[in-house]
């Protein structure tokens, strides 16, 4: 190490180093499991497969009122207007 290096300076180079060394090592890892057929395509081992419907704690029950003026903010959005705001 020269005068004019600081610590930190070689520390973060050596951190940046290991990384990047990691994540090759990773990236190689997951080609092959994937040549393999371990890993199939537009899939993620970490994340659980997603429902088709919704869960019945998950789903509310409207009534003829509350869809009339749920419509009516979904068109007002559309239209871009909004309450409240000035020359709306």
């Amino acid at each position: 190490m020269s005068a004019h290096e600081s610590i930190p300076l070689v520390v973060s180079v050596v951190v940046a180093a290991v990384a990047t060394g990691l994540w090759v090592i990773g990236l190689f890892q997951m080609h092959r499991q994937y040549r393999k057929g371990v890993i199939r395509r537009g899939t993620l081992r970490g994340v659980p497969r997603q429902r088709w419907t919704a869960p019945h704690w998950d789903s509310v029950h409207l009534t003829p009122a509350e869809r009339d003026a749920f419509a009516n903010l979904v068109r007002r959005f559309r239209d871009g207007r909004s309450q409240g705001h000035p020359g709306s």
